[in-house]
């Protein structure tokens, strides 16, 4: 399995989980959450995984997530320090 299908946490206690990242980015309901995910072409899961830091983002879903939230995925990554 690749990066993005890992469900453990990515380790790097400076990177902010992506419910904090953005200016549309933040903790969904379940049924907003649903929607997001169709928007995005993404599972459910996988968004309420991404909102607590819990998975590992590939450039592909970062993209999808991107543009179902309506913001340049530019926004999501600013200010992001690689991991030690």
């Amino acid at each position: 399995m690749g990066a993005s299908n890992r469900s453990e946490s990515n380790g790097n206690a400076s990177t902010p989980p992506l419910s904090v990242r953005g200016q549309n980015c933040t903790r969904y309901s379940s049924s907003a959450r649903t929607n997001l995910a169709d928007r995005s072409g993404v599972h459910w899961t996988f968004v309420g995984q991404l909102e607590r830091g819990r998975r590992n983002v590939s450039l592909h879903n970062l993209l999808k997530v991107a543009a179902g939230l309506g913001v340049d995925p530019g926004e999501l990554v600013a200010g992001l320090k690689p991991p030690n």
